[in-house]
């Protein structure tokens, strides 16, 4: 898997930038069906606050952009896609979701 970690864009209130180091233990808890093969991301932390962006890229080519901007009550992973349905897929093989 390929991470790369981009610049703050400008005009962002929160300007510490910082590396995401559980990126591994967060993708171990998602029902994909696909494996991640990129992830491309800016994270910087405020005061008592963060603010980023990350896509996720799957094996087959789907992508899903999501917010890791959040409060000092939760962590910048917590807006993560857990499932396929996220990448704007269907029920990911083996998963034991099911529409309704």
């Amino acid at each position: 898997m390929k991470i790369t970690k981009l610049p703050i864009p400008d005009g962002e209130y929160c300007t510490d930038p910082e590396d995401i180091d559980d990126w591994q233990s967060e993708l171990d808890r998602c029902d994909y069906g696909h494996q991640v093969v990129k992830i491309e991301y800016w994270y910087a932390l405020g005061d008592y606050e963060g603010a980023g962006e990350a896509t996720l890229t799957l094996d087959d080519g789907r992508t899903a952009t999501f917010s890791l901007s959040h409060c000092s009550c939760y962590g910048p992973l917590d807006d993560m896609p857990r499932t396929y349905l996220a990448f704007g897929g269907g029920i990911a093989e083996g998963s034991d979701m099911e529409l309704s």
